[in-house]
């Protein structure tokens, strides 16, 4: 008779208000096992892991653990039954050392005191189980998001966790650094552990996954074996219907030699020159950067984590000073004291982080659509809510962002449609140029063609589009032009219609 599952399951539900965010779930983990759950924003993955970590408590179901039903009550009984998650934001200390982030609920103990030998000890041996030369004695302020998630993973091993729970881990990592977590995961599993990964990264999921499920609104609509699947199916049991071309068609790139009055499809201006870098310096971050960018075109910039692409972007939007070089806008010199010269001069950025610098996460949508324009939709120095509520309204329509209403606190709602607001506020103050920095970072496949499509109709209509991306299939599928970092500097540039993969990832990461 073959052992019972680590993890059961059944008919799982759960209700805020009115709103069903649960309903019917259905889950079953093996020990030695990958399970990717898949769904798209909103689906229901979040509240589940809630569930299983004893943040929320089922309004009914059941749920197995070894063979015996149990009920999860707080996060400690999580822990105590062998649950461990590994968030996408790494919920570390960062100046506590690697050993006490590792130990922080449970440090080892000799007659009532912590034995900070022993703890360092514990923490170096399951550091090199992971193959990881981390110091325990290093601080976690210096270590990279991928060490982060190293740490993480150690502090599950040291609670002797069965099952681990990942979400979105490789979202901020670099593709070198995605492989390495990946190998790790392969490492759990042959441990014999269950592994529960969410990602919106398919390649991720069909080479890590033995298993999967997705949920659709709340509910378990398709499982199985991953080898008995593939992208198309899992898609249309996300959404509910078959999805059109993740990339929508790359028009004709904007001729070089365009004089101004030439005319994109829809009849916006095509061609002359926007924005103009030159031999751009900034600290130790990147230096001798120049590019130039045209209306009407995608400029892709790809490049390791650490190339320095994120400090152009802040450079370019007056939020760091550049130590030397010269910036032009419509050919005249651009001087950036701070984001709001940028804003006046026609910028606006979308920064890679949402939560905490693109938006206000606790305030409302309109609140958030409206800070940047709020001296034009004033009265007399006075906010006026209802011009505010009018502009929200607006672009709540144009963006097709699923909320209540302008007056919905940002936090309520998926990533993906957090993210549409994000780009309403700022497509709100009429930029001429719009620098979007992993503008589909944690988003589902449905978010990512909607927002993939509304840059394209962007471009079509003569704005000037820069695209950070760490997404090489996003860089390729998107951009009219590719521009390759590599520590600091530009290392190619590439017309994105006639590269390949190879090239694009030898420039970036071949001295």
């Amino acid at each position: 008779m073959s052992p019972p599952p680590l993890l059961r399951l059944s008919a799982l539900g759960k209700r805020f208000g009115g709103v069903r965010a649960l309903e019917e779930a259905h889950l079953t983990l093996e020990a030695g096992t990958v399970t990717a759950l898949i769904g798209e924003n909103g689906a229901g993955k979040s509240t589940l892991v809630k569930i299983l970590t004893g943040v929320y408590a089922p309004d009914q179901g059941e749920i197995e653990f070894d063979g015996r039903r149990v009920r999860i009550a707080s996060p400690s009984a999580a822990e105590a039954l062998g649950i461990s998650v590994i968030h996408q934001e790494s919920v570390v200390f960062e100046d506590l050392s690697i050993a006490e982030n590792v130990f922080v609920t449970h440090p080892p103990r000799r007659h009532g005191l912590i034995d900070w030998v022993d703890m360092r000890r514990r923490a170096g041996a399951l550091l090199r189980q992971l193959e990881s030369g981390l110091d325990p004695r290093a601080l976690l302020r210096g270590l990279s998001v991928a060490e982060r998630h190293v740490v993480q993973i150690a502090r599950a091993l040291s609670h002797e966790a069965r099952l681990v729970i990942m979400d979105e881990p490789t979202a901020a990592l670099s593709q070198h650094e995605a492989d390495d977590l990946l190998r790790i995961v392969a490492r759990l599993r042959g441990e014999g552990r269950a592994v529960l990964y969410i990602s919106h990264k398919f390649e991720e999921i069909f080479s890590a996954a033995d298993r999967y499920v997705v949920l659709r609104d709340g509910s378990t609509v398709g499982a199985g074996r991953i080898t008995d699947t593939n992208l198309d199916e899992l898609v249309r049991l996300m959404a509910g219907r078959a999805v059109a071309q993740l990339y929508p068609e790359r028009r004709s790139a904007p001729a070089r030699s365009a004089a101004p009055g030439g005319a994109l499809p829809g009849g916006a201006p095509m061609g002359e020159e926007i924005l103009r870098v030159h031999q751009l310096c900034c600290a130790d971050e990147f230096e001798g950067v120049s590019f130039a960018l045209r209306r009407g075109e995608i400029l892709g910039i790809y490049g390791l984590v650490g190339a320095g692409r994120s400090e152009l972007m802040q450079v370019l939007f007056g939020l760091r000073r550049p130590r030397s070089g010269r910036i032009e806008l419509h050919g005249q010199p651009l001087e950036l004291r701070n984001p709001g010269d940028a804003i006046r001069s026609g910028i606006a950025f979308v920064p890679e982080d949402r939560q905490n610098q693109g938006a206000v996460l606790g305030r409302s949508i309109r609140d958030n659509v409206a800070l940047p324009s709020l001296a034009r939709l004033g009265l007399g120095g006075w906010a006026s809510t209802a011009r505010e509520t009018a502009l929200a309204a607006e672009w709540i329509a144009q963006l097709q962002v699923r909320c209540q209403g302008p007056a919905q606190a940002l936090q309520e709602l998926s990533g993906g449609n957090q993210q549409k607001v994000v780009l309403g506020k700022w497509l709100a103050t009429a930029p001429k140029l719009l620098i979007l920095d992993e503008p589909t970072k944690g988003i589902d496949i449905g978010a990512k063609m909607a927002v993939h499509r509304l840059m394209r109709e962007l471009a079509t209509q003569g704005l000037a589009v820069i695209m950070v991306s760490s997404e090489l299939p996003e860089v390729l599928g998107m951009s009219d032009r590719i521009l390759v970092m590599r520590r600091g500097r530009v290392a190619a540039q590439f017309d994105a219609g006639s590269t390949s993969a190879e090239q694009v990832l030898h420039a970036a990461t071949v001295a």
